[in-house]
Formats: structure tokens, C-alpha cells, sequence
């Protein structure tokens, strides 16, 4: 689900041109009241006249309704599962708030005046508070706090606790809501040389959505007869400390090469790349070396879809890993938008144009500058 369009520069540049508000924002344009936003936008609820909080805010509600969407569209029921399975979730979700925020309400009010968001795992009213309710979640409920790779993160982890035995299904993901907090946060800061145009120097172009994936073991899947949309092969992750670029570059060279090691999948296998690019000159660069490492000069066709859906961080890679799965059904790799030209877009390999492709391995990435990777391979069914 991606509540924005493909028009995030648009909010972005409207967003920091003064001190305005995200929902605002989204009320006032007409393109972002289609079908796919207004559920929201008619759903969200007021402030309460006494504490100022929203009941549901606009990334529980993405997360709300991606999960039924998934269940609705999948024919999946919950409830069909027999009482002594329960149904885990792993779930990314960016809070957006810093502690001299938290210490200033504190200061100023009291600590009925902090939101339950600021402590995700465990508060009611939450993200994964609602989902879980929603849902009738009865195993563990996590929630990811690990920056732009924490999506990805919740896949890995995933398939972990289901060949631990943890739960019989697994549903995991991520949600990003474009916060003021959030959009500001990538107005500046940025390294020119990206591979993906900005909407000005210095900045990353934002976005927000979420997407939703539920796993489980083939054994279940045959089980229940379900017919699944793809298989979950390898992950890696990777965390190396070092300056900027350096460390990026090591980072998504170790993460891509676990997941490939984990999927026993040799280079030649992958036959697309969803790479992480978002316009940072640094990162794009770093991430383009390290895959030039990994394929040597040729590489498999690549697509960097934050072209077109900006930077969903925490949501970023399972939306991704969703984008992938379409697209190797469909046996196509589509156009990066607002590709930029430069020596990190070249040593990707991103294309302005759609490419075919037959090969059913696709290898995501997720980079979290600096010095932090995800990976995972994946084939459709």
C-alpha cells in the first residue's frame, strides 16, 4: 500500500518550504484522494479534545488495511488455523521521535503527554497493538527499530522462528509514515552523485507506505492446499563500522553474499536486482561496488523502485520484496524513475526503460548509510 502516489518529491518539497503538516498536506491535494488513499483519509480519527492524541494514526491505519488487503486477496483466514498454531508477526515501524522531543514534552506537561509510540514494542495504541488486535495475533509480536534494513530484517528473522517452530505462520513487514519528523529529517544531509534524482541538493526524496508478507514452512503450505506466491530462499545481514563509504560497501557485500550462501545460490542464478539506490551519491555508489564485486561487470538487470515510491525506509524493503514477487511474475523489470545520470546509476546498471526477463531469482536489497545491509533472495513459485 503506498498512500502517496508516485509523487513524493511533490510532498516533499511542499513539506519543507515551510513548517507545515504531512496529513494537511495530503488532504489538500486532489491527486492523493484516489481510491487507494481515501480509506484512510475518511477513517482517520480527530484528536481526542482532551489528551490531543489521534486513536489510530495514519501508519496504523496503512498497517491495518494492508493486512486485511493481504488476507482478503490471498484468501487467507486466521481463524483457520487450528488453536494450537498460533500466528507470530514481525513488524518495522519508524516512531520518528527523538529524545530531546520526548524530554522537552516532559519538561513542559507531564508524562501523560508522550505518546505510546515512542515505545513500540510493548504499548497499547501502537502499530503492531492494532494489527495484532485486528488480526487475533496470539504468538510473539515484534517490532523492528533498525533503521532503512528493518523491513528486511523482519523476513530473516521470520523464516528463522519458523524453522525454530516458533509459529505456524508468520506475518511480517513494515509501515513508514511520512511524519513531519520524517520528511524534514531527509531534507538535507545527502551526498550529490546519486543514482536517482532529488527534489534539491542535498536531500532525499521520501515517501511512505506499507506492505505486508506472510510466511510459512512448505509443509504448512501443502497442508492447508494454498498455493504460494514465492519462496523465501536466503537472508543476510551485515553491520560493519568503518568510515562512510567503506563500511556501506563491506556491509552490502557480506549481506548479499550470506544470502546467496543461504540460498546456495550462485551469482549466475540471480536474474534481477531491486537495489536500495535513493539519491545519496555515497550510499548508491557504495552499494554499486560492492554488487560490482559480487556479478563482476555484468550485472543482472536492476530496477531502484525509490525512483518512483521515494525513500520508505522502514517500510522499504518489504515493499520491495512485494514489487519483486509482481515482477517476476509478470517476467518484467520496470523502468527506474527519475534515474539520474552518473557513474552510480552506470555501475548499477538502471535503465529509464523496461526490461524482460525470464530468470524466476531475484535478489532485494536494503541499506541502511552507513554501514548497515540486508539482503534476500527470492523466487517466485
Amino acid at each position: 500500500m503506498n498512500a502517496l502516489g508516485n509523487d513524493s518529491k511533490l510532498m516533499c518539497m511542499q513539506l519543507n518550504q515551510g513548517d507545515n503538516d504531512p496529513q494537511a498536506f495530503i488532504s489538500s491535494q486532489p491527486e492523493l484522494q484516489q481510491a487507494k488513499y481515501r480509506p484512510l483519509a475518511n477513517v482517520l480519527a480527530p484528536p481526542s479534545p482532551s489528551s490531543g492524541w489521534r486513536q489510530m494514526t495514519r501508519a496504523a491505519q496503512m498497517a491495518c488495511q494492508a493486512a486485511v488487503a493481504l488476507m482478503r486477496e490471498s484468501g487467507l483466514s486466521f481463524f483457520s488455523f487450528s488453536q494450537g498454531c498460533d500466528i507470530g508477526m514481525l513488524q518495522a515501524f519508524n516512531p520518528n521521535i527523538h529524545g530531546p522531543k520526548i524530554r522537552s514534552l516532559l519538561m513542559q506537561k507531564n508524562h501523560r503527554f508522550i505518546s505510546p509510540l515512542f515505545f513500540t514494542n510493548f504499548a497499547p495504541n501502537s502499530v503492531s497493538d492494532h494489527v495484532s488486535r485486528l488480526l487475533g495475533i496470539h504468538a510473539f509480536n515484534y517490532t523492528i527499530t533498525n533503521g532503512g534494513t528493518s523491513s528486511l530484517e523482519t523476513l530473516g528473522m521470520a523464516g528463522q522462528a519458523l524453522q525454530n517452530g516458533r509459529a505456524q505462520g508468520i506475518l511480517a513487514g513494515g509501515v513508514q509514515e511520512a511524519s513531519e519528523e520524517f520528511v524534514h529529517g531527509f531534507a538535507f544531509g545527502g551526498k550529490s552523485g546519486g543514482a536517482i534524482q532529488v527534489w534539491q541538493a542535498g536531500a532525499i526524496t521520501v515517501g511512505e507506505g506499507c506492505a505486508w508478507l506472510f510466511l510459512e514452512k512448505e509443509g504448512a503450505i501443502k497442508a492447508r492446499q494454498a498455493k504460494p506466491r514465492a519462496w523465501l530462499l536466503g537472508y543476510g545481514m551485515r553491520f560493519a563500522p568503518a568510515d562512510a563509504g567503506s563500511g556501506t560497501q563491506a556491509a552490502v557485500l557480506a549481506a548479499v553474499q550470506q544470502a546467496l550462501q543461504a540460498a546456495k545460490s550462485a551469482p549466475e542464478s540471480i536474474g534481477s536486482v531491486f537495489v536500495a539506490a535513493n539519491g545519496d551519491g555515497e550510499q548508491d555508489l557504495a552499494e554499486a561496488l560492492a554488487l560490482r564485486k559480487v556479478f563482476g561487470n555484468v550485472l543482472p538487470p536492476a530496477v531502484a523502485l525509490k525512483g518512483a515510491l521515494g525513500e520508505t525506509h522502514f517500510a522499504s524493503g518489504a515493499m520491495a520484496v512485494v514489487a519483486a514477487i509482481l515482477c517476476l511474475e509478470a517476467q518484467c523489470i520496470p523502468a527506474t524513475q527519475s534515474l539520474a545520470q552518473g557513474k552510480a546509476a552506470e555501475l548499477l546498471g538502471l535503465s529509464s526503460q523496461a526490461r524482460t526477463v525470464s530468470a524466476r531469482r531475484a535478489l532485494v536489497l536494503s541499506v541502511e548509510h552507513p554501514g548497515q545491509a540486508a539482503a534476500v533472495v527470492l523466487e517466485v513459485a
